[in-house]
């Protein structure tokens, strides 16, 4: 029988024979803090979409390795859809 690993959360489980068997615990991914700041912004005010945009491309561009939230909310193509994914 193969295993089958579940992510869950922080974590992954393999489980073997239809039963789980280890779990590892993932470490936490840490924000730079100025993309935690710009996203702390962007929470609290929404208006600012572009200019967040604008520092975390720029961030990028600097070297900075940003997180997957980030990186997903600039792959967005139209303004819409970067709207709904803050919201």
């Amino acid at each position: 029988m193969p295993y089958i690993c579940v992510g869950l959360d922080n974590s992954v489980i393999v489980y073997y024979n239809m039963a789980p068997f280890i779990k590892f615990d993932l470490p936490p991914i840490k924000f730079s803090e100025e993309e935690q700041n710009i996203w702390n912004q962007l929470t609290s005010s929404p208006d600012t979409l572009a200019t967040a945009l604008d520092q975390l491309v720029g961030l990028r561009e600097n070297g900075t390795s940003l997180s997957a939230l980030s990186t997903e909310l600039l792959a967005f193509e139209n303004a819409e859809d970067q709207k709904l994914f803050v919201k």
